[in-house]
């Protein structure tokens, strides 16, 4: 599957969080909050090592900025994104199917959460935290 195909099923996954705005493509302006920008991550695409080559894995940073001015209500706020389980985990939306198809990816994991706390997003100042996602497309 292509890389638009699984960033488009990331975003899915996690628009299921009840009022984050999802950026599919990293927008000029951040005019909602909270939300989650999906960015190319580091490496972008791995390649298998199979004869065919047809397995790819793909990384994404999801940069989740919170709206609390705050700082110990954002720190609440950001603890519950960041929960390994519940209703606000971006853990268990990312890993969690949306429905019967598993998509396009044959799985999506959150390696980790980096980054937390006052973070910046094209020279404004949010509170929030960049999630390293690994999508694996077999071949």
């Amino acid at each position: 599957m292509s890389l638009v195909a699984v960033r488009d099923e990331l975003a899915k996954r996690l628009a299921t969080l009840d009022g984050l705005r999802v950026y599919p493509v990293p927008p000029d302006t951040v005019s909602e909050l909270p939300a989650a920008v999906i960015q190319p991550g580091q490496p972008l695409a791995e390649y298998g090592r199979t004869l065919s080559g047809g397995d790819v894995t793909y990384t994404f940073a999801v940069l989740l900025l919170t709206q609390s001015g705050d700082d110990e209500q954002a720190w609440q706020d950001l603890a519950a994104y960041l929960s390994p389980s519940g209703s606000s985990s971006v853990k268990a939306a990312v890993e969690t199917s949306t429905g019967p198809n598993p998509g396009p990816a044959d799985w999506l994991r959150v390696q980790r959460a980096t980054e937390g706390g006052h973070v910046t997003y094209r020279k404004n100042a949010y509170w929030g935290a960049t999630f390293h996602v690994r999508a694996y497309v077999g071949g």
